[in-house]
């Protein structure tokens, strides 16, 4: 699926069909530069890092990249049309200790709690929105407000302390169950969260929406796309998502401490840049997020195996970001000539 009148598929004239048909692939497969960074990362632990392709190796980089991911495909979307959101790390924070904190201490049931939980994850999302909307701030600096007000909410409500939910929650343990093979529900709950995505944007109009929105807003608006209610809907669906992905951590840990989530906002957005998806909008797919997960699930899993400091995957995940959008920026070029 593009983006409706999107120039960056546009086909030049004077090119030959060879060059033509490279970058009709080049604009529908952004993901092609994730597959190979992740196959050369693999490969680069793969050869330095002791034991990184045994079955605990593999699996902590199945789980590490299950929790990027369901934030990240709420980023993506949002990100395709042409929309940022930095707060979601504090939204998981703050919507997990309010639904640990209803259960626990106010004494609703769980299920209440959780509900308590996504309804307020949603309404944050409704309120990013309406300020990018209504009050044209843009949502870069609406989010990242965002990021700062509700982390500083987190630490009043728990006194920056953590708050565990009730031990013998049923729908918390099922939510997180871990498995004999050291996998989790968490997995599968990320898996399903980027199938629904994927086929969102490849298979329904609603996707063709969604790039049109961050392609040619112009356009898109011309041709009846309803812009400003698809922007709301993906802000909602972000926090919503964040909120979803604290929930299943706090079924797994059974406590959630004022620090949960902190830096995710950056990491979703790394794995959505670094899988493709353009920062100008109109750009992207699941796909190469799920590969961007991966890879940096990849890189933290092999600095640990060979005991570098958490300072060294800062440094490798920036430098990994920056050429990321470097890559995008010159086929985002190429496919304009």
């Amino acid at each position: 699926m593009h983006s409706i009148d999107n120039p960056a598929h546009a086909q030049p004239g004077n090119s030959t069909a060879g060059g033509q048909a490279l970058r009709r692939y080049i604009s529908r497969t952004p993901w092609v530069g994730a597959a190979i960074s992740s196959v050369v990362v693999f490969l680069l632990f793969l050869a330095i890092a002791p034991h990184f392709s045994s079955t605990e190796s593999l699996t902590s980089i199945a789980i590490v990249a299950a929790q990027l991911g369901i934030g990240a495909a709420g980023v993506t979307l949002l990100m395709i049309a042409g929309e940022f959101d930095l707060s979601i790390g504090s939204v998981l924070a703050l919507t997990s200790i309010v639904a640990a904190f209803l259960a626990s201490v106010a004494g609703l049931s769980v299920p209440l709690a959780l509900c308590g939980a996504f309804f307020l994850a949603a309404a944050i999302g409704a309120m990013h929105a309406t300020l990018v909307l209504n009050a044209g701030i843009p949502s870069f600096i609406v989010t990242l407000g965002g990021l700062m007000f509700w982390r500083a909410m987190v630490y009043l409500i728990s006194g920056g302390y953590p708050v565990s939910a009730p031990s013998d929650s049923l729908i918390l343990s099922w939510m997180s169950q871990r498995f004999a093979n050291g996998l989790s529900m968490g997995l599968l709950w990320s898996i399903v969260v980027l199938a629904l995505a994927h086929w969102v944007l490849s298979s329904t109009k609603y996707g063709n929406w969604i790039y049109a929105t961050g392609g040619n807003p112009v356009a898109a608006r011309l041709k009846g796309v309803p812009i400003n209610r698809v922007k709301v809907a993906l802000f909602m669906t972000t926090a919503v998502l964040a909120c979803f992905s604290g929930l299943v951590q706090l079924g797994r840990f059974g406590t959630v401490d004022a620090n949960r989530g902190a830096s995710l906002e950056l990491e979703a957005i790394a794995a959505a840049v670094i899988g493709g998806t353009s920062l100008r909008g109109g750009v992207g797919s699941v796909l190469g997020t799920v590969l961007g997960c991966l890879t940096i699930a990849m890189i933290r899993q092999g600095l640990a195996l060979i005991n570098m400091p958490p300072a060294v995957y800062q440094a490798l995940l920036g430098l990994l970001l920056v050429s990321a959008v470097l890559i995008n920026r010159g086929i985002e070029r190429r496919t304009r000539l």
